[in-house]
């Protein structure tokens, strides 16, 4: 059965470095620290981070669909085939802090 998950993303954009890092506390609100090269412009960082979340967890890129932070550091993103086997792929303690869609 597919799920699907929302994934909340803090965006380092103009790193020196492409890496999702480790998850951090703001607000009583966990979010997974990422780090992209590209510039937040145009879109340009949002579009790096879906690729390097698909990239990383397997699965196609058209399965991850920003929800809110177009333009913010802290961003929602719909990730649809979730699995165990997805949520492994990330720094602990993923099942925790992911929320499940209904």
């Amino acid at each position: 059965m597919n799920k699907a998950h929302h994934l909340s993303v803090y965006a380092k954009p103009n790193s020196r470095y492409n890496k999702i890092e480790q998850w951090i506390s703001v607000k009583n609100k966990y979010w997974l620290q990422v780090r992209v090269t590209a510039k937040a412009q145009s879109g340009a960082a949002n579009h790096a981070i879906i690729c390097l979340l698909a990239q990383t967890l397997g699965i196609a890129k058209s399965h991850i669909c920003l929800l809110h932070g177009a333009t913010a550091r802290y961003k929602i993103f719909k990730i649809t085939g979730w699995s165990d086997s997805v949520a492994e792929k990330l720094p602990p303690p993923a099942p925790q802090l992911i929320l499940t869609l209904s």
